[in-house]
């Protein structure tokens, strides 16, 4: 409406000023043929610069995440989080299938992305959009074919991510990769040490108790192999944790 107002008070200045006689008549039309253009050009400039005749109003969408890998040996899951260049800006990775491309979050200097551990079984992305729009159906009306209704303000992305989820950068992702692609040496050396720790901790045992029978040792082996491997994957996952960019 205000660009059709626009054209109108603008052709029937042109015709009050060029063409009319003078009088009374020319004198209305004139006069308010130019409030209406100034009107309009104002009322224009004050709902780009301003955000006039708009209200602030939030938008949340909510929609269930998956991680960019798992770490299956500690049972950890991962998203990555990458820097843009060298300004603060930074994306998030994720997925939304197990199956699925890779996903990251807007390229926006008016984007915040944070994260939040939950207690919940999935991890969830919870965005918050706030935008400017028409407080009724007169500016709705008034700017009609100036846009889709709606200016975008800023936006927060919030990962709400179950405890068995971490946050790395892309760079501590591929540290983390070429440890575990250690050489054969390395991985013989590791399961050495621990079959070493698991026949000392026998032996005291078996000094402890002679008479131990060949299943209570059997048991008892079991049960120290699994304790050694936890204590193993538990150093691994605090070593992981003080990686994480979320905590």
């Amino acid at each position: 409406m205000a660009l059709a107002l626009i054209i109108i008070s603008a052709l029937l200045f042109i015709v009050s000023y060029v063409v009319m006689q003078h009088g009374i008549g020319r004198v209305i039309l004139y006069v308010v043929s130019f409030a209406l253009l100034v009107f309009s050009l104002t009322a224009i400039t004050a709902a780009d610069s301003w955000h006039w005749g708009m209200k602030k109003e939030t938008v949340t969408t909510t929609k269930q995440i998956k991680p960019v890998s798992a770490i299956k040996q500690m049972d950890m899951n991962m998203l990555i989080e990458q820097k843009l260049g060298t300004k603060d800006e930074k994306i998030v990775v994720y997925k939304l299938s197990d199956k699925g491309k890779t996903k990251h979050t807007q390229v926006d200097v008016n984007t915040t992305n944070k994260y939040k551990h939950v207690k919940a079984d999935d991890a969830k992305l919870v965005t918050k959009t706030q935008q400017y729009v028409y407080k009724n159906s007169f500016f709705k009306l008034l700017f009609a074919g100036l846009g889709d209704g709606s200016v975008y303000k800023s936006r927060t992305n919030t990962f709400e991510l179950p405890d068995n989820y971490v946050v790395l950068t892309s760079k501590q992702a591929k540290d983390l990769q070429k440890q575990a692609q250690t050489s054969k040496k390395q991985q013989a050396a590791q399961k050495a040490q621990m079959a070493k720790v698991v026949k000392q901790q026998m032996m005291a045992a078996m000094q402890k108790n002679p008479t131990m029978s060949a299943a209570q040792q059997k048991a008892l082996q079991k049960q120290i192999v699994a304790k050694v491997t936890a204590t193993a994957m538990d150093k691994q996952k605090q070593q992981l944790m003080k990686m994480d960019q979320s905590r």
